[in-house]
């Protein structure tokens, strides 16, 4: 990798799946990626610890200290979840 290149974790909760992957960048190349269910029926931090967790999962790579983008369907609140 060069000094312009760099490794990022891109989240998506949706309302069926939470998707995690490890992009290299700039290329946009795919290197992990991880699923796992939303049942958003369980309220917010639940969510939250899964897409966490996945985050953790892909961190662990060489190099995969790098800045992360997050996508949601839906804004959570304290009180809502």
């Amino acid at each position: 990798m060069s000094a312009s290149d760099f490794l990022a974790i891109g989240i998506d909760v949706g309302g069926t799946k939470i998707a995690a992957g490890l992009i290299a960048f700039p290329e946009g190349r795919v290197l992990d990626q991880r699923l796992t269910p939303t049942d958003a029926g369980r309220g917010g931090r639940p969510v939250l610890d899964d897409a966490l967790r996945l985050a953790r999962e892909l961190a662990v790579r060489p190099g995969a200290l790098m800045p992360s983008v997050w996508a949601c369907a839906n804004w959570w609140t304290a009180t809502a979840g």
